[in-house]
């Protein structure tokens, strides 16, 4: 990503939790998320399992600028068509 001017922010370990992803996503800079973590259905999950996304949540205009693709176990099934919808 660096070689193409991206920057990434990571969020790892104890910082990938939801309150820290909301933060990062406040940024005007921020254009996508690409998540990487654990999850089922309607959620995607983070450190501890903290739910990051998940059905139902309220979807701000910080969400709806960006890009967000969790990968994860089964988010595809649920969890990404709910967020098109929004």
């Amino acid at each position: 990503m660096k070689k193409r001017g991206v920057e990434p922010i990571v969020l790892w370990g104890d910082d990938a939790v939801k309150t820290k992803y909301l933060e990062a996503i406040k940024d005007k800079d921020v254009k996508g998320t690409l998540g990487v973590g654990h999850g089922n259905n309607p959620v995607f999950t983070g450190q501890n399992y903290d739910p990051i996304l998940k059905v139902g949540d309220q979807i701000t205009d910080d969400h709806k600028k960006q890009c967000i693709a969790p990968v994860t176990c089964l988010a595809g099934n649920e969890l990404m068509p709910w967020l098109v919808k929004q």
